[in-house]
């Protein structure tokens, strides 16, 4: 499987965020003051601002933004180990769509990673219930505690609607003029 260079993904990580930028180009001064090489110096930051491909705030902002890398290139081979699932969701919702799709292109993957999966998918009957088991669903389909939670803030939705709708009768009621007898 492959990944996305860490410092093409820290750069535009980066570029959105300015006042972590901020922080991380202070960092990365320092280090290389001190005597480290560039390359250090940036991995020093970056354990300083606690940022890296795999950090909560980073994979949160890749899901909000929708970035993911072109196919072009600027992919390495990962240092996890052969088999592991894909997190990659923009990635296993392409494969998904496009397994029936014969103009589905290298070009038009979101990145190799999915190009790949796209193959594996249709190398059989057999592999692509294994995409749909053991990627689509535990990534695309939402888990119990996901479902439990939007039903919990569906009810509360609903009784604030009620709450609310009931003040907004008082208020009326009370606006309105006292009957004349």
């Amino acid at each position: 499987m492959s990944i996305v260079k860490w410092p093409v993904l820290r750069e535009k990580f980066l570029a959105d965020n300015p006042r972590m930028a901020q922080r991380w180009d202070a960092a990365k001064a320092k280090m290389f003051s001190a005597g480290m090489s560039d390359e250090e110096a940036a991995l020093a930051a970056d354990d300083i601002c606690h940022i890296s491909s795999e950090c909560e705030r980073v994979v949160n902002w890749q899901r909000r933004t929708g970035w993911t890398p072109t196919p072009a290139g600027h992919v390495e081979d990962s240092d996890e180990p052969e088999g592991k699932q894909a997190s990659d969701v923009r990635n296993v919702r392409w494969v998904a769509e496009n397994l029936t799709n014969p103009e589905a292109s290298p070009a038009s993957a979101p990145s190799l990673s999915a190009w790949n999966m796209l193959h594996f998918a249709r190398g059989s009957a057999a592999n692509t219930a294994k995409f749909y088991s053991d990627l689509y669903r535990p990534i695309m389909l939402p888990g119990k505690r996901d479902l439990e939670t939007t039903a919990k803030e569906i009810e509360d939705e609903e009784r604030l609607i009620r709450v609310i709708e009931q003040v907004r009768k008082m208020a009326l009621e009370a606006s309105r003029p006292p009957a004349k007898s």
